[in-house]
């Protein structure tokens, strides 16, 4: 048993109970802050009145590779050729 122990051990039990309270609040205390900074860091432009510079770093969306730019602009190259042929009676511009 080291000195600390032993200092417990003599304390009347108002004391221990005093001691025991005073633990009890400060654990209290440190719950309600610590719930204060997991809800700070939950914060960001999204869900609150935050400018979205205020989010930090975090990492960007990857850009589109060129080969994805090409396949949609394709697709869209034909569905206005398509829509050209469907109405053909339409002059082009």
């Amino acid at each position: 048993m080291n000195q600390d122990e032993q200092a417990l051990h003599e304390l009347d039990k108002a004391s221990l109970i005093a001691i025991i309270l005073e633990l009890r609040e400060l654990v209290m205390q440190q719950a309600a802050r610590i719930q204060e900074l997991e809800d700070q860091l939950a914060k960001h432009s999204g869900n609150s009145g935050k400018p979205p510079s205020s989010d930090g770093l975090k990492k960007k969306p990857a850009p589109k590779s060129l080969l994805q730019v090409r396949a949609a602009v394709a697709r869209l190259s034909q569905q206005a050729e398509a829509l050209v042929q469907y109405a053909p009676d339409r002059q082009r511009a």
